[in-house]
Order: C-alpha cells, then sequence, then structure tokens
C-alpha cells in the first residue's frame, strides 16, 4: 500500500504499512528528498546546516508551510515526546537486532581487521604517556593506556597481585576429608592438603590393582 502527493513537478510518495518508521510517517521522492523539507526550502532557501525540520502539530502529514519550522536536533527531540514511546523503543530494538550480526560480521572481516589495525597506529600518535603508581610494587610508571584499570607496571605485578587477592581462585570441597578449600579454577585439584592428596592416590591404586579393576 502506498500514498502519493505531487509538489512543483515531483512526485512524492509514502507507506503507511511499512517497517520503516520514517517511510510511515513522512513523503519521499525516489532520491529520497523528503516532502517536508522541500516545502520549507522552496519557501525559507537552503536549511541551515545541522538544522532539521519540524511539524509544529505533530502531524507529519500537514506539510503546510505555516507548520514548518527549522530547530536544532536537540530542540527537535525535546518537541516529540513520542520519540520515547514503547513503539518507538520497539522499532530501536528491532533495528539493533537486524544490524548487529552485519556489524559482527565486519569487524571480523578482513577489510574491518585492517580499520581496527590503522586506526590503533593512528591514535597511538596523538596519545600522552599518563603517569600511574602500581598498586602491587607502588613503583611509578608510564602507561600509555587510557582505561582506568591499568593498575599495574608489569605483568609481574598482575600475577604476584592475583595470587594475594585469590582472583582466579574457587572454594571447593576435600575428596577425601570433605573439608571446604581454595584452588585455581584451571586445576583438576581434589585434596585440601598433600595428605589427603596421598589418601586418594592410595584409594586411586587399590581400585586399579583390584581384579577387573
Amino acid at each position: 500500500m502506498r500514498e502519493s502527493v505531487w509538489s512543483r513537478g515531483a512526485e512524492y510518495i509514502r507507506y503507511p504499512e511499512s517497517a520503516s518508521r520514517s517511510s510511515r510517517r513522512y513523503f519521499y521522492t525516489s532520491q529520497r528528498q523528503a516532502l517536508h523539507r522541500a516545502v520549507w526550502e522552496n519557501a525559507n532557501g537552503p536549511i541551515p546546516e545541522g538544522a532539521q525540520i519540524h511539524h509544529k502539530d505533530g502531524d507529519t502529514l500537514n506539510n503546510d508551510i505555516s507548520n514548518l519550522v527549522a530547530v536544532t536536533p536537540a530542540e527537535h527531540a525535546s518537541e516529540h515526546e513520542d520519540m520515547y514511546s514503547e513503539e518507538y523503543k520497539q522499532f530501536r530494538r528491532q533495528h539493533l537486532e537486524k544490524i548487529r550480526p552485519l556489524t559482527v560480521a565486519w569487524h571480523g572481516s578482513e577489510e574491518g581487521l585492517a580499520w581496527h589495525k590503522k586506526h590503533g597506529r593512528e591514535s597511538y600518535k596523538t596519545r600522552v604517556p599518563v603517569d600511574r603508581v602500581c598498586i602491587q610494587c607502588g613503583k611509578n610508571y608510564q602507561s600509555m593506556a587510557r582505561r582506568d584499570t591499568d593498575r599495574f607496571c608489569s605483568r609481574p605485578c598482575i600475577s604476584r597481585h592475583n595470587e594475594a587477592t585469590k582472583r582466579y581462585y574457587e572454594f571447593r570441597e576435600c575428596a577425601a576429608c570433605g573439608a571446604p578449600f581454595q584452588a585455581k579454577k584451571g586445576k583438576k585439584q581434589q585434596s585440601c592438603s598433600r595428605k589427603c592428596g596421598w589418601v586418594l592416590r592410595r584409594v586411586k591404586t587399590a581400585k586399579s590393582v583390584q581384579p577387573g579393576g
């Protein structure tokens, strides 16, 4: 379904049932020139740089020149409370779901990786080192990183801090005595001590020497 109007020899089309919000609300030519912008320009000349054309009464189908005014983007947003309506939020969610796979594919493509590599090099050209203090050893050092999480002067200090704070540890139950103990998440440790470790090994050895074990 489509609706069309003519203005100064050009046909402008609107699609009331379109999935696109702008195609439902505004009339466009085949070259995507909006009717309300054309009407304002015909009466006032070129639209000021960065300005947007607002429908005073909120009716986007009322494109009479008396209903149109040039405003800044901030002023335009404040005039349109419906921009924050559930319909608009749903439209934005659908749009993001549609383009997210495309952006992921591009960022992982050869073109995307080359862009990131080039952008990273260019950003370092103007980056100024920041003076910081290592929270592990207290040494003063300079960092090129802009993130606040950069708090260590070296990788050894990072490892020492992680060990001291047990960052990558978790609580487990000893398979021999049942006592709770902490172990690194990446290790298969089952016992809380060497003594319990020997108990588990003896049990395992005994099972292996049994007939059919």
